[in-house]
This record gives C-alpha cells, sequence and structure tokens, in this order.
C-alpha cells in the first residue's frame, strides 16, 4: 500500500510518501549504489527544500519533501 499526501499553503508545498514495503537497512548505505536518492537529493537541492528519508527492513518507507516558497 502507498498512501501520498500534498499540502499547498500560501508559504510553501509539503509531500509525504509513506508505504508498507518491505523497506530496507539504511545504515548499511547499499540504498545509495542505484539513482533513485542521488536523484531526489540533487533535485532538493536545486530548488532549495527540505527533506527526510527513512526506511527499515519490514517497516516500508517514509519520505518527507517541504518546498518554501521564496519571499
Amino acid at each position: 500500500h502507498i498512501n501520498l499526501r500534498l499540502w499547498c499553503s500560501p508559504a510553501d508545498i509539503r509531500l509525504e510518501y509513506l508505504d508498507d514495503g518491505k523497506g530496507f537497512d539504511m545504515q548499511d548505505g547499499k540504498y545509495r549504489n542505484g539513482l533513485g536518492m542521488q536523484n531526489i537529493e540533487s533535485r532538493m537541492k536545486m530548488i532549495d527544500a527540505s527533506y527526510q528519508f527513512s526506511s527499515a527492513p519490514g517497516k516500508g518507507v517514509k519520505f518527507r519533501a517541504q518546498y518554501n516558497y521564496p519571499l
């Protein structure tokens, strides 16, 4: 199952992605071997957005991002 939420306000946009998949161990660093996380990180930096990413074996994946509109 995937749960996707998007919030918009006059000040920012927030995105939350949650799934109940198999997850993975973030401590071993293997998740960085592919291009997926590298692409996400570079895009977040390009627009100066903040993000949090977490996962654990058997616990799925959780990703949150926030972009604050420039003043």
